[in-house]
């Protein structure tokens, strides 16, 4: 099992020293516990049984921290792992990546609410190392997952701008076929991510992707 750690100050390698390791973290002031991702409490996920997280769960709820567990999909679209994990969590949640700065959040078990509409919200940069999460107030934006690299390129370069000049994203870009840029910002218009400011040419671009 590999060793986790608060800090690098406290590690532990066995599920019996978990107990110590919520406790001290509680000690110092800390009420949640991320494991990021379930994958770093075994080199193969499907080691991870459910009883394992029950018992984590427990030793969590004993000491009045909250847990998070993180882990990745596969291919079919599923947490890896066991199935059996959802059956001993309070709440599943996925996260789905729209393409741009947009995801989309998906409340598959919620065992003490009743409403489990999830949302779409979008990732707002506030500084270097800091980002904001904002819900859209319009859920009914287009969900598009077969952008093409170029096209993700362009969203996430217009960001949470309005409206962009061609030559900055150009610039941006570091694009020298501006032909092949047009060609990927007339596809994104008939997807609804964007349109031309004036409605006749691609001087400014207006973006539709960021929602106030």
């Amino acid at each position: 099992m590999r060793q986790l750690g608060i800090d690098n100050t406290i590690k532990i390698d066995e599920l019996l020293l978990f107990e110590k390791f919520v406790e001290e973290a509680n000690q110092n002031g800390a009420d949640l516990i991320t494991l990021d991702t379930l994958s770093a409490l075994a080199d193969n996920p499907w080691e991870i049984t459910r009883q394992y997280v029950r018992r984590i769960s427990q030793l969590c709820r004993k000491n009045n921290v909250s847990l998070l567990l993180l882990q990745h999909t596969n291919k079919k679209g599923y947490y890896s792992g066991t199935s059996g994990l959802a059956q001993v969590v309070d709440t599943l949640l996925y996260i789905e990546d729209l393409g741009g700065n947009l995801r989309k959040l998906t409340v598959e078990k919620a065992r003490f609410e009743k409403n489990r509409e999830g949302c779409i919200f979008q990732l707002l940069s506030e500084g270097e190392n800091s980002v904001r999460l904002e819900v859209c107030e319009d859920q009914n934006i287009p969900l598009k997952n077969d952008l093409s690299p170029l096209e993700n390129k362009i969203l996430d370069a217009l960001g949470d701008n309005e409206t962009m000049a061609f030559g900055i994203l150009i610039d941006i870009l570091g694009a020298s076929n501006t032909t092949s840029i047009k060609g990927k910002l007339l596809s994104l218009e008939k997807k609804g991510y964007l349109e031309k400011f004036d409605g006749r040419r691609w001087d400014i671009i207006h973006n539709c992707w960021k929602r106030d």
